[in-house]
């Protein structure tokens, strides 16, 4: 296994030609620093393995990017080889990852495994922005081997200064064996008042948000689609509901509906 050491930052820059929605009003775009695992992995086309970016913070950067909000990635990078290979985004530009300004902090799952990045990551938030939303995405499918009762603890430092976290009926289940989504959601709405939005998706029963201070949760169907690769799909819902809150400033239902 390659050993981890330098921060790897990649910058994302908006779209300059998105359209942006009419609350707002700001010169620049929403900021989001996405912290989390970056990846190569060794894909098959014909005879050759060809490296391709992986990994949650790398999905979600990419869509938010794509989306038009101004997106920092921070990450590990290897020391092996692989970890000099250039990662890029459509429109990169180098700035400095703490910048000014960022109105969201995303941790992606696997961020939340070794206990050193969570302390890292954790410390430099309160550094840095202290003040920037955090979003947190829970996958807890992405540790197979590891307990429930593990899985819970690593990723409480999270939820408790959470104010948005996206996880799936699967994750919940497999966490929090027999115990309803509705009774989940409550409990961390009790343990945690900073969050104050849970985004569930549900695969084919669609997808339910939870806002804080709403009796009953937002719900959408599920959209018939032809799946070509479903590698990134949550990381895809999380970065547009991402932008539809912070970005576009829409209400619950209607950043669950476009997300």
């Amino acid at each position: 296994m390659a050993r981890h050491a330098t921060i790897l930052i990649v910058v994302a820059a908006p779209d300059p030609g998105r359209r942006r929605g009419p609350a707002l009003n700001s010169r620049q775009p929403a900021g989001v620093i996405v912290c989390g695992d970056l990846h190569l992995d060794r894909v098959p086309r014909g005879d050759v393995l060809l490296a391709t970016p992986r990994g949650g913070a790398f999905n979600t950067a990419v869509a938010t990017a794509k989306l038009g909000m101004r997106t920092t990635v921070l990450s590990f990078a290897a020391t092996d080889h692989a970890g000099g290979t250039p990662i890029a985004v459509s429109g990169t530009d180098p700035a400095p990852v703490a910048q000014a300004g960022s109105a969201v902090v995303h941790v992606a799952s696997l961020a939340a495994v070794p206990s050193s990045v969570r302390h890292a990551i954790l410390e430099w938030r309160l550094t840095h922005h202290p003040r920037a939303a955090v979003t947190f995405d829970i996958n807890a499918r992405r540790d197979p081997l590891a307990r429930p009762a593990d899985v819970r603890h690593r990723i409480e430092p999270f939820l408790a200064v959470a104010t948005l976290v996206r996880t799936s009926s699967e994750d919940l289940a497999s966490l929090y064996p027999g115990r309803s989504i509705d009774d989940v959601v409550a409990d961390w709405f009790g343990r945690c008042p900073g969050i104050r939005i849970v985004a569930v998706t549900r695969g084919d029963a669609g997808s339910r948000a939870y806002q804080a201070d709403r009796p009953a949760p937002a719900q959408t169907p599920p959209v018939p689609v032809r799946v070509a690769d479903s590698a990134g799909a949550d990381d895809a819902f999380t970065a547009a509901l991402i932008d539809g809150l912070f970005q576009l400033r829409l209400d619950l239902p209607r950043a669950l509906r476009r997300a």
